[in-house]
């Protein structure tokens, strides 16, 4: 029998025990269900790790407090897209106002274009980790849009140098003062997590998103300390309908992590969603942002 998503949740929350769940999952969505099981499992070990990265402290900062200048890492997830990448993306890093950054740059199993287009920068603080292998999405493209990317942005938790990180995807920029704006605005705060509103750039028209509720929140208007690197993205969301992204904060805010907001524009997004992905005979999906 189907049932609808909005039902499967209403159900969920009438059962108290793992058992009545599966009872529950013959009926429904299966993977809907097991994605949302997955995620209430992660809840109380979310928690521990929170509270054991703090320590006996506020936050879970890596850095001393005294240290007035920690490195920021800025991570750029991408996907053979070589000069909007360094045009826009990198360049845009490259010109922050904050100077202690490392540009991480994690290709999500790129060809040789990437690697020729970055080695031709003299920044000292690009640094570019390539995945062998692409990771493996839904061929559907708006739940391949939820989640694309999660492979290397997973596999730039473990890379980074930092001890703040800043994602933007290979096809959106940054304001100049991003960085030091958001991590004056953390410190200051004594906030784990830090997010702001950004300017949504499509067809020739700008609006600003992003709001104190955590509302259209951009994955790229968010800075958080590495003491979070162990929230990682999950894979499968898309059985949620739901971006990768939007699920690692909702269990970030879930778990406890001291967030706040900056009311400023500090990112420029350029839109392109479901749309981006085409079906190939061949290959299955060509091309996607992060």
């Amino acid at each position: 029998m189907s049932r609808s998503r909005a039902f499967i949740k209403a159900q969920i929350k009438k059962r108290k025990s793992i058992h009545s769940l599966y009872r529950f999952a013959r009926e429904a969505d299966a993977e809907f269900l097991s994605e949302h099981i997955a995620e209430l499992g992660c809840r109380w070990r979310d928690r521990v790790t929170l509270r054991d990265e703090r320590g006996d402290s506020q936050c879970c900062w890596l850095e001393s407090v005294d240290d007035t200048e920690p490195l920021v890492t800025v991570r750029i997830a991408t996907k053979d897209r070589p000069d909007l990448l360094v045009e826009r993306a990198v360049a845009s890093a490259i010109r922050q106002t904050y100077t202690n950054i490392e540009i991480l740059v994690v290709g999500d199993g790129c060809d040789h274009r990437t690697g020729k287009a970055l080695a031709q920068l003299s920044d000292p603080r690009i640094r570019y980790v390539n995945l062998g292998r692409s990771g493996r999405y839904p061929i559907e493209p708006w739940a391949r849009w939820h989640v694309a990317g999660t492979a290397p942005m997973n596999a730039s938790l473990l890379l980074a140098s930092g001890d703040w990180l800043t994602p933007c995807d290979d096809d959106d920029e940054m304001t100049d003062d991003h960085v030091e704006k958001l991590l004056r605005h953390a410190r200051n705060n004594n906030l784990e997590l830090v997010w702001s509103k950004s300017e949504e750039v499509s067809n020739g028209s700008v609006r600003i998103v992003g709001n104190e509720r955590f509302h259209s929140v951009t994955q790229g208007s968010i800075l958080y300390s590495m003491g979070l690197s162990s929230f990682m993205y999950s894979p499968t969301c898309h059985r949620l309908g739901a971006p990768a992204d939007q699920r690692l904060w909702a269990r970030m805010r879930k778990a406890g992590v001291r967030m706040g907001f900056l009311d400023a524009v500090t990112y420029r997004y350029f839109p392109a969603r479901a749309a981006q992905y085409r079906c190939d005979d061949s290959a299955g999906v060509k091309d996607g942002k992060m």
